[in-house]
């Protein structure tokens, strides 16, 4: 199950997954809300075994940022140095969590607009249209060139979930998020396949 871990001000939820061929010591991973200036708190969640920060602006509040960090194994150092990385960045003092927030949003926009100029999509059915957008759209955020993606059916945190014993190369769950890739001109989220696959 999730666990709730603090350092400091930092309040974070942790997600950890047991030991497969991937990562022979598990894989770990790390969300840590960022909001200067209010309130973050633990929800004691009882016998669910569920895990939740709850995030209260102050009273007077009329506005403001919320950011996520999210921290994994596999980012350099691990995932708490990388999780501190962000939080120096997110510092408390005005000034500085906004040049950040800026510099996040400009390396987002930078980002979407290469992407969403690679290929685009007109259907009659906007429906249709709208499913097209929306599943690049996740497939963006979760498949990268140096991290390992989710299969079809995204990881489990049950410990015999790896039937396949980790062979990438013959596991449909694992191949088939890419099929429509290249297709869509989207080679490098291929990176992603092949990072995988090559170690195996």
């Amino acid at each position: 199950p999730p666990t709730l871990r603090s350092e400091g001000p930092h309040r974070w939820i942790e997600q950890a997954f047991p030991a497969e061929a991937t990562f022979p010591e598990g894989f770990r991973c790390l969300a840590a809300p960022l909001a200067p200036g209010a309130s973050i708190e633990p929800v004691d969640m009882g016998p669910t075994g569920e895990a939740r920060l709850h995030i209260l602006p102050r009273l007077d509040a009329r506005e403001g940022t919320l950011a996520v960090a999210v921290a994994t194994s596999s980012d350099q150092g691990g995932a708490e140095a990388a999780l501190r990385s962000t939080f120096q960045a997110g510092s408390s003092d005005a000034g500085v969590w906004q040049k950040a927030v800026q510099s996040w949003q400009a390396a987002t926009r930078a980002s979407a607009r290469d992407f969403w100029s690679r290929s685009k999509v007109r259907m009659v059915d906007p429906l249709v249209e709208g499913l097209w957008y929306e599943t690049f759209h996740a497939r963006r955020c979760a498949y990268r060139s140096g991290c390992v993606p989710p299969g079809l059916f995204l990881p489990s945190t049950v410990r015999d979930y790896s039937h396949w014993h980790g062979d990438y190369h013959t596991n449909y769950n694992f191949q088939e998020p890419f099929w429509g890739d290249l297709t869509a001109n989207h080679v490098d989220l291929a990176d992603a396949y092949m990072d995988a696959i090559g170690p195996l």
